[in-house]
Formats: C-alpha cells, sequence, structure tokens
C-alpha cells in the first residue's frame, strides 16, 4: 500500500464512519510517537478535500526525563505542517504516577483545549493493534459486550480515524513519508499491563495458538459493537414502552408486567436507562442496581436505597425509582485562615496553615509561598473558575472540574475553597490551580474531611 493509498483507506474509514464531518475543527492528539504522528499528518493531508480544519494538542506528563525533547519534536513539526498547535504541561504527575491517573489528566486537557479553540471532535491516533489489546484485557477481566468492542471508532466527542490500521502499517507509511518519530521508552515497561498483553500475551497467541489471533480478536470486536448496537436500539425501545407517564420529575415509573416479559439481556438495558436518566448517566450503574430492578418486576418490594441515591419500591405492577431527597443546601461561607491556627467549617471540614516545618500528616496539603498573605476559605459561586495545574494557564468553570473528577453534587457546596487574593488556589481532594506552583513553600494548608478519612473519589497525592 502506498502512501496515497493509506490516505484514502483512512478517508474512506472517516467518511463511512461519520467521524468528522466538512466544516468541523479538529484538535489532533500529539504527544509525538508514530501513531499521533502519522494521525496528524493524515488529518492535515486529507483537511482540504475533507472540509476540515486541523488543531494539534500535546500535553507533557513531565513523567520522562525525555518528555520536554518530545514537546519541542512536536512543536517543530507543527511548525513545519503549518498547524496551530495547544500544549499543556503537568505539575502534579511523576515518574511513579499511576497510568490511570496521567490518562485522566490527558483527557481532561484535551476537551477544556477543544473547548477553548472551538474543536467539535478529538481525535486520537489509536490503532487495531490497540483495539485487539483492548479486547484482550477486557476479555480476561470478565467484561460484557460493552467492554468486547475494545476502542470505539467514536465515544462521544473522541474519534479514532486509524483504527482499521494496524501499528506497522503506520510505521511504514511514515517510512514512506520520511518522517520521523518519537519513542517513549515507557511503552517497552512489562509492569504495565497493556505493555505484557502488547509483548508477551500476543505474540505467545500469535505463535502457539494462532497465527490470525489480532485478527480474530477484531473480528470479535466488530461483532460485539454491532449486536451491543441492537440490544441498545431494542432496550431503548422497551424503555419507551414501559415507562409510565405522568410521574413528577425526581421519580421513575415503569410498568412491571412489560419488564418481566422482556428477553433479560434487553431488560438489564432498559433498566439501566431509567437508572441513567435518575443519576444523570448510565456511568456509575452497577449490574446489582439493575437486577434489583429486575427483581421487583418480578416481586412486590418495600421502598428501599439501592445505590447512587436511588430509592425503588414495587407493587408488583409498576416499579417506582426516586432519589432520596437531598440534604439541604448548606449556607455559603467565606472565613480567613490565620497562619499557626485551625478553623473548622458548618460542614466538618478542618483546615490548618502552619510553616512548612510545622505542618501534620493530614493526606490532603498544599505547599504554597504565602509571603504573608491572608488566606481565606469559601464555598463555591456560581461562575467560579480556576486556572487548573496541567491546562497552560487556561481557566476552567469549577462547575466542570467537579463533573470532570466525578465529586458528588451534595459534597460540592461544602468543600472549601482555598483563596488568596481573590484567587482560588486549591479544591482539596480536588484540583490544584496554576497560582499555587511556587519555589521555596513557606506555608503548607492541611485539610481533614469530615470523618477525617479522604472519600473515595477524592485525589490524595
Amino acid at each position: 500500500m502506498d502512501a496515497t493509498d493509506f490516505s484514502q483507506t483512512v478517508l474512506q474509514d472517516i467518511r463511512s464512519r461519520a467521524l468528522i464531518a466538512p466544516g468541523d475543527r479538529v484538535l489532533a492528539a500529539v504527544s509525538g510517537g508514530a501513531d499521533s504522528v502519522c494521525l496528524l499528518r493524515t488529518l492535515v493531508e486529507l483537511a482540504p478535500g475533507g472540509g476540515w480544519e486541523v488543531v494539534a494538542a500535546h500535553f507533557d506528563h513531565a513523567m520522562r526525563p525525555e518528555s520536554a525533547e518530545d514537546a519541542r519534536f512536536v512543536r517543530d513539526l507543527c511548525l513545519r505542517l503549518g498547524v496551530s498547535l495547544v500544549t499543556g504541561r503537568s505539575r502534579t504527575l511523576d515518574a511513579g504516577s499511576p497510568e490511570a491517573a496521567a490518562r485522566e489528566e490527558r483527557l481532561a486537557f484535551l476537551r477544556e483545549s477543544a473547548r477553548e479553540s472551538g474543536c467539535r471532535v478529538i481525535a486520537t491516533g489509536h490503532t487495531a493493534d490497540d483495539r485487539a489489546e483492548t479486547v484482550l484485557m477486557n476479555l480476561l477481566r470478565g467484561s460484557g459486550l460493552r467492554g468486547l468492542q475494545g476502542i470505539a471508532w467514536r465515544s462521544g466527542e473522541l474519534v479514532r480515524p486509524l483504527l482499521g490500521r494496524s501499528r506497522e502499517s503506520v510505521r511504514e507509511h511514515l517510512r514512506r513519508l520520511g518522517q520521523d518519530w518519537r519513542e517513549d521508552a515507557s511503552n517497552r515497561d512489562d509492569r504495565i499491563l497493556r505493555n505484557r498483553i502488547r509483548l508477551r500475551v500476543l505474540p505467545l497467541l500469535e505463535r502457539e495458538v494462532s497465527p490470525s489471533a489480532r485478527e480474530s480478536l477484531l473480528r470479535l470486536a466488530e461483532m460485539a459493537a454491532e449486536e451491543d448496537a441492537f440490544l441498545e436500539a431494542l432496550a431503548s425501545e422497551l424503555y419507551r414502552e414501559i415507562r409510565l407517564p405522568g410521574a413528577p420529575g425526581a421519580e421513575l415509573r415503569l410498568d412491571a408486567a412489560g419488564l418481566r416479559a422482556a428477553h433479560p439481556a434487553v431488560a438489564r438495558r432498559a433498566a439501566r436507562l431509567a437508572l441513567g436518566d435518575l443519576t444523570g448517566g448510565p456511568r456509575d450503574v452497577t449490574f446489582r442496581m439493575c437486577e434489583r430492578v429486575l427483581r421487583a418486576a418480578r416481586h412486590a418490594s418495600p421502598r428501599e436505597d439501592i445505590g447512587l441515591g436511588v430509592c425503588l419500591s414495587s407493587d408488583g405492577i409498576q416499579i417506582r425509582l426516586g432519589l432520596a431527597r437531598p440534604a439541604a443546601e448548606p449556607e455559603p461561607f467565606e472565613i480567613e485562615l490565620p497562619h499557626g491556627g485551625v478553623v473548622e467549617t458548618e460542614a466538618g471540614w478542618r483546615i490548618c496553615v502552619a510553616d512548612v516545618h510545622d505542618a501534620g500528616e493530614e493526606p490532603l496539603r498544599l505547599a504554597l509561598r504565602a509571603e504573608g498573605r491572608m488566606l481565606r476559605a469559601r464555598s463555591w459561586k456560581p461562575g467560579d473558575r480556576m486556572r487548573v495545574k496541567g491546562l497552560g494557564g487556561a481557566s476552567k468553570k469549577l462547575q466542570d472540574i467537579f463533573t470532570d473528577r466525578r465529586v458528588p453534587r451534595e459534597e460540592r457546596r461544602r468543600i472549601p475553597l482555598i483563596c488568596a487574593d481573590g484567587e482560588i488556589l486549591w479544591i482539596p481532594g480536588v484540583a490544584l490551580s496554576e497560582a499555587a506552583g511556587a519555589a521555596d513553600p513557606d506555608t503548607i494548608v492541611t485539610a481533614r474531611p469530615p470523618g477525617g478519612q479522604p472519600a473515595g473519589w477524592m485525589r490524595v497525592p
């Protein structure tokens, strides 16, 4: 396959799967590795005929000594291609940070960069090999149909135009173009599960079981995606049929007989859709919660909390799903944090400001150079923004930060925002501001949440 054939095959995938539309601005995530470099060059080459515009984004995780060289490589590449580049650098990650933390921070940067630059879609350089590896990992974890799709061609605003191309074909294409790329040494670290799958398990399967193991996994992914979409369509239709009219906004009523008569695979998905409607999305809805709804279709059930604040009851004819009544909204607050003092908020947060050498061992802590400034703690206000570390100085709404970090809604107005000179420096357990970073800190702020121990959703350095 020559260079033109490679690009035209990618264009065919983009069009047939409606990944990018004419008139779109596309944010291309470029790490400097072969896959992302190929993605950028291919999108730029196809842009005139495709009718889209490309903006590049590079996030420096600062987890490897050579990451600054990667950033320079991407900057030089974008200059040669005439592509605008958005950059960000983490100040919270290090060589020991888990892959999940790096992925979360990178994704937050990409989404914020897309919003700031007016891009409707974010393109990543995932290949067919990435998809096969993900399918195998999910299979070994006991995943259902959705997980057996591996990496999807599209997930919300994220698109993967190279998902039909192998990793080797990507590198061959770059060699034909005379285009170099950066190699990430961490891709050979077999302590990481994906690397073990890539370097050991898949080669073993191809050598000892079937030379076409990769192709078989990709076939499974395509079949799983099609069957998942089919079942989801049936579940959506069933949900429309069994959802009873007239329930107030905070409650859903379902026809128990209709749910009972449906095939369990479809009924379970319909239950998930109903629970997702109540909770704001199906992401956190568990298998156990769905099973509890199906059980309520078969047997009358007294009112009980089944998780995520959802209360369920059933008389055998109707299933009622409602949200527990929220706690009273806390009063707004703003308090001074005297140096050397301890302050406790009405919600039970205990905040201490001390010299660097006098600070306690609380897990939620912020080191900064206060230089005599009076620090304050206050509650969240509508419209609040913060310059989150790692986003290159761009500000972000606290509403979006809370959503990205999955902070429970009932906790958002209780968390103390640590501020100085009118700027938010720190949201304990949630996020840190660019403004908090300073050399030679002279002050430590510690925050102890109610109950003393950080909750599961809190980020602890």
